[in-house]
């Protein structure tokens, strides 16, 4: 029988505006005392501050490590369930809502979260060329201070001066503007002015041009504080649970098995004036097992992709001895996962082929630090593995895709890498990059995973790849070296089977090193909504790739289609 611990009195006693982490974290350590447990919260808002908030360090994949502020610490649970029946968490400040770690069948519904002050700001594009940009900036929203060429940004608690980039969001989809992407900052020198109250103006090199009347982003935080991170954990379903805002990721989960999002959402409040959601990925899925289920649910407005499942290469940067390789993490976002563990079956392979070549089982496993690890095998490594990649591809997951919708966010929609079985259906999809990419890479992201069993069928595409960010509505890109000799492809069966392409060009799949493809029963109509910016003449598209098959397909408004 559950153990109900609910607090919904003590919250409802509460002054508006008033701090309630205290008080949630007395439940987290009433429930860990009762197996089945389930924290029940009142359907009101429940304001969380930073000052109270449990803290714990971790390292968090392709999110910044550090002291985490957490509001709800599912840490060390079992069979716990938190119901929000409608609560709308508004955190204030540097506060991770949700910390699942080391647990075992959890269940967080019927919850939202936001923020007070988001962690970007916008401004309306008045003035554009390629030396400046003005903006007209709410300065209730979004505060902030210029001083001496320099813009800070502010809220009650948290400060930050300087920015990364700039993002261009058109004004009726809210999303990316057409053909723009984004304009960094790095490198660059940025002059602000505030030429009038709210209303700033930027001197720099700008790589765009940008479209007086549309919407600017402003990205000024680090990933440091994702909405749902759930670590080393089993069975977690997150069920009617929406996220308006977070400050990175909404949901990242690593090294975990079997997890379910049942119309979980990221996108924005009604009625609001935000032009994003999340300032980062939608969900994020790094070297877990088991199953990852997603149904039902909405990605929208996000700063980066809705989905993305991947395994993580390092490199082995020395051999200790006949047995034993050092391998080194090569993304600062990667450092510190404890990836390994006895009884794993690694892999090395060569970086410019991306293939496999080695494998062996693993004896013993040592930590150095956040950046290196001793890895112990059964059998002897290859005298010239050294800079090679090494990567631990049975800790992946299958993945079901089913029923969502995904777009008008930054960067791609669906990224897939994983070697398991994959199944993406009846989504819609309007991201305005690759609505699926296909990748893999031990090079740059040093994101592992080939798939071998993917069936894409019954998706709608309506009008993707607009932008930079992917080129073709499902791209297959594998970081395989041009001119690398290579004895195999390096992703392999692939069905896209029934789906409806909505374009204004014919590039519908596009990519290299491909082997087994069938675009098949597809239907492929033109679209008007934009002008074609690319030369493409082929629906299917793919270099050095093997047994493509392109059969009884349906395209209406194209003079030419289907050349392969």
């Amino acid at each position: 029988m559950a153990y109900n611990i609910d607090i919904s009195e003590k919250i409802l006693s509460l002054k508006d505006g008033e701090d309630a982490a205290s008080i949630i974290l007395d439940a987290f350590i009433e429930a860990k005392k009762h197996d089945g447990a389930v924290i029940t919260l009142p359907k009101t808002k429940i304001h969380i501050y930073p000052d109270r908030a449990y803290e714990k360090h971790y390292f968090i994949s392709n999110n910044d490590e550090g002291l985490k502020r957490i509001a709800f610490p599912v840490i060390g649970c079992k069979n716990l369930t938190v119901d929000g029946n409608g609560a709308e968490l508004i955190f204030h400040g540097k506060v991770v809502p949700f910390v699942i770690d080391n647990s075992e069948n959890i269940t967080v519904k019927n919850l939202s979260i936001d923020y007070d002050r988001p962690f970007f700001t916008q401004g309306l594009i008045l003035e554009a060329d390629m030396k400046h940009v003005v903006l007209k900036i709410d300065k209730e929203e979004f505060p902030y201070k210029v001083e001496d060429g320099n813009i800070t940004f502010l809220a009650e608690n948290w400060s930050r001066t300087g920015f990364e980039n700039f993002l261009e969001l058109d004004i009726e989809t809210k999303g990316p503007a057409y053909s723009i992407g984004d304009d960094w900052t790095h490198g660059k020198k940025v002059v602000c002015t505030e030429v009038e109250d709210g209303v700033v103006r930027f001197e720099m090199d700008f790589a765009k041009q940008h479209k007086v009347g549309n919407m600017m982003a402003i990205s000024h935080v680090l990933r440091h504080v994702p909405g749902i991170f759930i670590n080393d954990s089993r069975e977690v379903k997150i069920d009617n649970v929406t996220v308006y805002h977070a400050p990175a990721m909404a949901l990242i989960a690593q090294l975990s098995h079997n997890i379910t999002l049942d119309g979980y959402k990221v996108m924005l409040r009604d009625g609001t004036r935000r032009y994003i959601s999340a300032t980062a990925d939608a969900t994020h899925f790094v070297n877990c097992t088991g199953l990852v289920k997603i149904e039902n649910c909405i990605f929208e407005h996000q700063k980066d992709d809705p989905v993305n499942v991947h395994g993580i290469n390092t490199v082995i940067s020395r051999i200790c001895d006949e047995n034993t390789v050092e391998v080194q993490y090569m993304h600062y976002e990667q450092n510190g996962i404890k990836l390994y563990k006895k009884g794993d079956v690694i892999s090395i392979l060569k970086r410019d082929t991306m293939l496999s070549y080695f494998r062996a089982t693993v004896t013993d496993v040592f930590y150095v630090n956040q950046n290196y690890v001793r890895i112990t095998l059964d059998k002897p490594v290859p005298s010239d593995c050294l800079h090679d990649a090494l990567e631990n591809p049975d800790v992946m997951p299958e993945l079901e895709i089913r029923n969502c919708r995904a777009g008008y966010n930054r960067a791609r929609g669906f990224l897939i890498t994983t070697n398991r079985r994959v199944v993406v259906e009846n989504n819609v999809i309007y991201s305005p990059g690759a609505g699926i990419l296909i990748e893999g890479d031990a090079n740059f992201w040093f994101e592992s995973g080939n798939v071998t069993d993917v069936t894409i069928r019954n998706n709608i595409f309506d009008n993707c790849a607009i932008t930079s960010w992917g080129e073709a509505a499902i791209y297959i890109n594998p970081s395989v070296a041009e001119d690398a000799v290579c004895s195999e492809k390096f992703h392999k069966n692939i069905t896209i089977d029934s789906n409806k392409f909505i374009s204004y060009d014919l590039a519908i799949v596009g990519g290299h090193s491909v082997d087994g493809l069938k675009f098949i029963n597809n239907t492929v109509i033109k679209s008007d909504k934009y002008p074609p910016y690319r030369k493409v003449e082929k629906c299917v598209d793919l270099k050095r790739s093997e047994n493509i098959t392109v059969e009884n397909n349906v395209c209406k408004g194209f003079d030419k289609a289907f050349l392969f």
